[in-house]
């Protein structure tokens, strides 16, 4: 996430790395538990509760996008056709 939006991360300093780490960390959470019983809707559910959450507090809608869409890519580098499950969750 770092890479794809430096200036976010010299905006918000250490404590928004931490936030957006930790946010990260919830998101695969969900995204596991989704995968678990095999419903995108359900990881879809988390997906609009979470903006729900954060767009008020500030964090635009196109920050969570492109913190969803980072974890898709990376899983797809790291993981190639076995993460494809999950990125459709994701995407």
């Amino acid at each position: 996430m770092e890479a794809a939006q430096p200036s976010l991360f010299l905006r918000y300093g250490a404590e928004g790395k931490r936030r957006c780490t930790e946010d990260t960390i919830y998101h695969v959470l969900h995204l596991a538990a989704a995968l678990e019983v095999h419903d995108p809707g359900e990881f879809r559910r988390y997906r609009a509760w979470l903006a729900e959450l954060l767009v008020p507090r500030g964090i635009p809608q196109e920050h969570i996008d492109l913190n969803l869409r980072v974890l898709s890519d990376e899983l797809r580098t790291k993981y190639g056709a076995a993460a494809e499950e999950a990125c459709a969750f994701l995407d």
